[in-house]
């Protein structure tokens, strides 16, 4: 597509990154930090929310932690909701 630049969109966004096993070992590596790493919040965002909806924990199922995430992704407004 133009809007790419000409650029295949795979070369943008490599569907493996996002691919089941590769984001269980993002999971596995960055242990209980996955929710609350700001490294991670910056660079991986993405995958992360990939890996929330895959494991279904993007629905209201009373885990806080990827709730903080979820305000805190939606920037300022948000965490103020």
């Amino acid at each position: 597509m133009r809007a790419f630049g000409g650029v295949p969109i795979t070369a943008l966004a490599n569907p493996l990154n996002v691919a089941p096993a590769e984001l269980a070992r993002l999971a596995e590596r960055a242990g209980t930090s996955l929710y609350t790493s700001s490294y991670l919040a910056r660079l991986e965002a993405m995958r992360v929310l990939a890996l929330t909806v895959l494991n279904g924990n993007a629905k209201a199922t009373g885990h806080d932690a990827v709730e903080l995430w979820l305000r805190r992704m939606g920037g300022p407004a948000a965490v103020a909701a």
